[in-house]
């Protein structure tokens, strides 16, 4: 799919609103790789890597419980959808508030663009240079 100015603003605007819900918000996503992603596109806060803990999904669910707000973002694969979903039914049973919706606006904006976070700060900087115009937030 092409880029255009409207879809690099709702790109922008999925960010912004991840990025903005940094301080009160525990971000989930798979491996290493993911999470250096999201710290490279200048997100602070709490990022937890699952594939690095070497722990149970519930023994990482009860470790996060008290959290205020839970965002997933899981790869776009099949096996990150079904980690997403596994994960949102266990945190909604244990009353846990979980942000599913920033996950699945970026997957509907990427879809067949990228599988997961670790590719996400190529495409932001090709389209920051294609269109002479940053994606970036201020890491500083």
């Amino acid at each position: 799919m092409k880029w255009t100015l409207e879809r690099i603003e709702l790109l922008t605007s999925i960010l912004r609103e991840l990025y903005d819900a940094c301080e009160n918000s525990v971000y989930v996503v798979e491996g290493r790789r993911d999470k250096l992603a999201l710290r490279r596109l200048g997100f602070r806060g709490k990022i937890v890597a699952l594939k690095t803990l070497n722990r149970s999904l519930n023994s990482i669910v009860e470790n996060l419980c008290d959290e205020r707000q839970i965002i997933i973002l899981t790869d776009f694969d099949n096996e990150g959808e079904e980690l997403a979903t596994r994960l949102y039914k266990v945190f909604k049973s244990r009353n846990v508030e979980v942000n599913l919706e920033a996950r699945r606006k970026l997957n509907s904006l990427l879809k067949g663009e990228i599988k997961g976070l670790e590719e996400l700060e190529p495409l932001i900087s090709r389209i920051s240079q294609q269109f002479k115009t940053s994606l970036l937030f201020n890491r500083g």
